[in-house]
């Protein structure tokens, strides 16, 4: 037999434990739920700037086309005082040798503009791509999936510990 009481002393025990384990997991969930802010917060900070990001590429981009024009414009100039250069040398007769040799060195010094210009250009253009790859993150580690999902896949690189 029992002694009387033992039975709910027992019940009681069993009841705090559990309102311990309670407490303990109410603390846990409200730990979980600040991390879960937080990471929301740099979640939205990520997105905030990959969208900037990707603003600038675009926009690079755009600059990028106009900077291809121009350096069409320079080699369609260059091609036609070639073909200048070259009409005039297989026709000596029609010119003058002294005409001729000031054709030549303006059709140098158009040419060495021109080079200055194209090499300016290629300049400005590796700079725009370099300025674009600034603001880009890499990780490293995290494997290739085909059909990834981006913010999905940030989210478990900022949760795992």
């Amino acid at each position: 037999m029992t002694k009387p009481g033992t039975h709910e002393d027992a019940i009681l025990a069993r009841l705090k434990k559990m309102d311990s384990k309670l407490e303990d997991t109410l603390s846990e969930v409200k730990g979980l739920t600040q991390l879960n802010v937080t990471l929301q917060k740099q979640y939205e900070k990520l997105q905030s700037v990959l969208d900037k990001t990707n603003q600038e590429v675009r926009n690079l981009k755009e600059e990028n086309k106009e900077l291809r024009k121009e350096i069409e414009t320079c080699k369609t100039g260059m091609e036609f005082m070639n073909a200048e250069f070259e009409s005039k040398k297989e026709s000596p007769n029609l010119a003058s040798q002294e005409t001729m040799l000031k054709e030549h060195d303006k059709f140098e010094s158009t040419m060495s503009i021109l080079n200055k210009k194209i090499s300016g250009l290629v300049r400005t253009n590796d700079n725009l791509e370099q300025q674009s790859r600034n603001n880009n993150l890499e990780f490293h580690g995290v494997p290739y999936s085909k059909n990834e999902d981006l913010p999905a896949t940030i989210m478990k690189i900022a949760i795992t510990p």
